[in-house]
């Protein structure tokens, strides 16, 4: 890692939303922190210098959801070795914990990166320790309601307020005892997140619950509560009788509950993101949901995801809100700490697979440059772990084999 108290990334285009910029400016860091946007701070000051000519600069990039608890959920992955090489340099672990086995994900894992982790808090106690990708077959960390303890997860909130920034809940039959705890495990997640004034983050696939409804998903979440896996095919937030986006999406929308990729292995389908994309209903929130099944296809990483959004037509600008602004105001982070991530977009021709194997034409695509945590470089990989010509297979096959078991 390059230290450097003081330095000019220069003639980059810089967005940053927050601050209403998109212009190619200079952005100067000083002692760790970014001290201004143009004209240098002082001019005393001795900077060194980083071209960043015909590149992209932004906050550091947030990844709203990963699973990071390696080793001890199935589902965990190494986030320095494979997110912030990608110029992501803050991640927020979606669940992989509950109120019991929160405090190894803290002091194994957060304590232990570079890159800055949060958490939302699953609201089932062991959280994923013994849970994997959701899919047909029966089993899943809501099956007892003995496990989903309101009481607990609010205390262990209230305890780690500065790494815990909201609470997780899937909702999908094969994880809540095939749909008979749903409304109830979907009740107390709400009631903890009210009592803690967090968001409530849900995945929502595969579900008993609809859409609208006394207790709807996303029709009874609130304003700042995240709707993840927004373009997954099951079910998907498509109304089935008119193939348009499902009217109480688009309301839930207008009220700013916030919609989240979160593509994962089984949540992205280009068939649905483009009906989405032709009605302007973009995501608020880009993330991965990366993990041990999803991190070499069809995820890969937060700049394959990207990309995806940027081939469906999604502007540049709010592309890198998505990545930068949107998911840390979500999340309650502020501040001036020098995180920048300098990105490129460069042509190029691939293939690229959804979540059922379904291939698209990639013609533009993003890829690092460099990352600065804190004003401190940090080695990136330019190399393209996609596309991967098995993973298309294995996710056509995979949904073949949800249907059968239907």
């Amino acid at each position: 890692m390059e230290t450097a108290q003081n330095l000019v990334i220069r003639n980059g285009l810089v967005i940053d939303r927050s601050q209403n910029i998109s212009q190619v400016a200079n952005v100067y860091i000083a002692n760790g922190r970014i001290a201004g946007i143009g004209e240098p701070p002082d001019r005393g000051i001795q900077f060194e210098s980083f071209d960043a000519s015909g590149c992209v600069v932004t906050a550091g990039l947030v990844d709203c959801q990963v699973h990071a608890y390696e080793y001890v959920t199935p589902l965990g992955v190494n986030i320095d070795r494979t997110c912030l090489s990608k110029g992501v340099t803050t991640l927020v672990d979606a669940g992989s914990a509950g109120s019991s086995t929160f405090p190894g994900l803290r002091k194994f894992i957060a304590e232990r990166s570079k890159a800055h982790l949060y958490c939302f808090l699953h609201i089932a106690q062991h959280g994923l320790a013994s849970a994997g990708c959701v899919t047909t077959g029966s089993g899943g960390e809501c099956d007892s309601l003995n496990v989903v303890n309101v009481q607990d997860c609010v205390r262990v909130i209230n305890e780690n307020r500065d790494m815990i920034v909201g609470i997780k809940v899937r909702l999908a039959a094969a994880v809540c005892d095939d749909g008979k705890n749903e409304e109830e495990v979907y009740r107390r997640a709400l009631e903890a997140a009210n009592i803690c004034q967090v968001p409530l983050m849900t995945h929502h696939a595969m579900s008993t619950i609809g859409h609208g409804g006394k207790l709807g998903c996303p029709g009874s979440l609130r304003t700042g509560d995240i709707y993840t896996h927004c373009f997954h095919g099951y079910n998907s937030l498509l109304d089935p009788e008119t193939g348009k986006v499902d009217s109480h999406c688009v309301d839930a929308k207008s009220r700013g509950v916030l919609f989240d990729v979160g593509h994962g292995q089984g949540s992205f389908s280009w068939i649905v993101a483009e009906q989405c994309a032709t009605e302007g209903f973009w995501p608020d929130i880009i993330s991965t949901d990366l993990h041990s099944d999803s991190i070499n296809g069809p995820a890969y990483d937060l700049l394959c995801v990207m990309t995806k959004m940027l081939h469906l037509g999604m502007p540049l600008e709010d592309i890198v809100a998505a990545v930068t602004s949107t998911p840390a105001t979500a999340i309650g982070l502020t501040g001036t700490s020098a995180d920048i991530t300098v990105l490129k977009v460069e042509e190029g021709s691939e293939n690229l697979e959804d979540s059922c194997g379904d291939l698209r034409l990639i013609t533009k695509m993003f890829v690092p440059v460099a990352v600065f945590i804190g004003g401190e470089r940090c080695p990136t990989s330019a190399e393209k772990s996609w596309p991967n010509p098995s993973c298309a297979a294995e996710c056509r096959a995979r949904v073949a084999k949800n249907k059968e078991t239907k």
